[in-house]
């Protein structure tokens, strides 16, 4: 079902942003709903701990965030 809603392709992987809360940071940096958070900087997203992972590794730092929109990959960078 999700993946009709989102024109998600069958075979994609990471997290889907189900929802992003008006005004909020994420909202500030260009994420949607429906977006698929696949990598950050070198870690692949396949579950929770990934992003946990690498959020940990790159604290503090600028952060590379892959997303899939639609089939298309967009980089965002966030704090």
């Amino acid at each position: 079902q999700l993946q009709k809603q989102f024109r998600l392709p069958a075979d994609s992987s990471g997290i889907l942003i189900s929802d992003v809360e008006p005004k909020s940071n994420a909202e500030k940096v260009g994420f949607q709903a429906g977006d698929i958070i696949v990598q950050i900087e070198d870690v692949e997203i396949k579950n929770f701990t990934n992003i946990e992972t690498a959020l940990k590794k790159y604290n503090k730092k600028y952060k590379r965030v892959y997303v899939n929109r639609y089939g298309q990959t967009i980089l965002f960078v966030i704090q």
